[in-house]
């Protein structure tokens, strides 16, 4: 038990350190003016920024039927498959494929560059949040195996589609800072970012194009990057060899001695 509180408490620290980065790169630049180069504003005060994306947010309203008509229908499914003798309501088998079809199905309704790993995550958290109170409340009504498996199956369903319909968008902006650096970052359509990044939009602004290709920019840019500076290593080592090969290359062995003596009277001859 202690190794496992250690190791939660270790994870938990990660993560927090983690995202007090990504935080940090989100409002980089805002905020009270703070020396260039520091920490919190590396390329000095955020000029302007341009949203590139064009997604537009659906009410939740709208966003929760999609969600539940496809997800439900895989909660039926199973529930047939139970009614019918295949799966066995009373065993944790249906519960289980209940949960990893119904995320993954909602991981699939979502925003196209969401993030498999963001959307995964609202919809096992939502899905785990309804299913636990809809077995508390089962068993606390004395209801059996079956019925409280149901129960689950049906409250997580509904959970992990309201978590994805509720789940904002990801919006996509190019920023230019104060010394002339352009980057691409990607927000939450409600975070404190997008709130503070949209005052500072200039949609007449035109990026460099070798920094704001597409909406994948600042990755393409990186990999682009990290290509380039391999591919000068691998040239840089392939030079090495050829000077190294070129001075360990022995010279021509001279002429022994019977050798010029014929070729001299050849001469004469």
């Amino acid at each position: 038990m202690a190794g496992f509180t250690i190791f939660a408490v270790i994870v938990l620290a990660v993560g927090a350190v983690g995202l007090l980065f990504q935080k940090n790169g989100e409002f980089a630049g805002l905020g009270r003016p703070a020396k260039r180069g520091g920490l919190r504003a590396p390329h000095g005060r955020l000029v302007r920024t341009k949203r590139l994306d064009t997604f537009e947010d659906l009410p939740f309203s709208a966003k929760f039927p999609q969600a539940f008509l496809v997800t439900f229908a895989i909660t039926v499914v199973i529930g047939a498959l139970c009614l019918f003798g295949v799966l066995s309501l009373v065993s944790v088998v249906p519960v289980s494929l209940d949960i990893l079809c119904v995320t993954v199905a909602a991981c699939c309704l979502t925003q196209a560059d969401a993030g498999v790993v963001r959307a995964f995550a609202y919809a096992l958290f939502g899905y785990m949040a309804a299913a636990v109170l809809a077995t508390i409340v089962g068993m606390a009504a004395g209801a059996g195996v079956d019925m409280v498996n149901a129960l689950t199956m049906v409250a997580g369903t509904l959970g992990a589609s309201a978590a994805v319909a509720w789940m904002p968008l990801v919006r996509t902006y190019a920023r230019e800072f104060e010394d002339g650096h352009v980057n691409v970052i990607k927000v939450s359509a409600k975070s404190a970012a997008a709130r503070a990044f949209d005052p500072l939009c200039d949609q007449a602004w035109k990026p460099p194009a070798d920094r704001i290709a597409d909406a994948e920019a600042a990755e393409n840019l990186r990999e682009h990057m990290k290509k380039r500076a391999d591919d000068l290593d691998e040239r840089s080592k392939s030079y090495g060899r050829t000077d190294e090969g070129d001075a360990a290359a022995p010279d021509k062995p001279a002429k022994s001695g019977r050798s010029a003596k014929r070729g001299a009277r050849l001469g004469r001859r």
